[in-house]
């Protein structure tokens, strides 16, 4: 599915929150879950967007996990945040190939901040849907 030795990052992005992003995140999750043996699931929506509301690790009492990990869960940061905005592109030397972030409606100048600013060297292929 994906190249050795390259790894694919996959963004859920769009101008506006409300737009079914999650619901797209949600569906690629369980499609790489089933048929990838490591895929890494982030929430990139702040402290508790709706898909680490859905697919996050639980306790035994059903309460999410404060730690997540990203392999079994989905682990959760806010983009928009300059102290955890370089989760977007640290998530690729985690040794998944394939990453998936639900980024947050509207973050696509935090995304330009993380990959041009921050030192990143991306090929971002953009599909529009619309």
């Amino acid at each position: 599915m994906v190249a050795k030795g390259h790894k694919k990052l996959v963004l859920v992005v769009n101008n506006k929150g409300g737009v079914g992003k999650s619901v797209v995140t949600r569906a690629l999750a369980d499609l790489y879950r089933s048929t990838t043996k490591t895929v890494h699931i982030f929430d990139a929506d702040g402290g508790t967007g709706s898909l680490l509301l859905s697919y996050g690790e639980r306790d035994g009492d059903g309460n999410l996990l404060p730690k997540q990990d990203a392999a079994k869960g989905v682990a959760y940061y806010d983009v928009r945040s300059d102290g955890s905005r370089n989760t977007l592109l640290d998530a690729l030397g985690a040794g998944a190939p394939i990453v998936v972030h639900d980024m947050a409606g509207g973050s696509l100048g935090e995304i330009n901040e993380s990959v041009y600013h921050g030192g990143g060297r991306v090929r971002l292929m953009c599909v529009n849907r619309g």
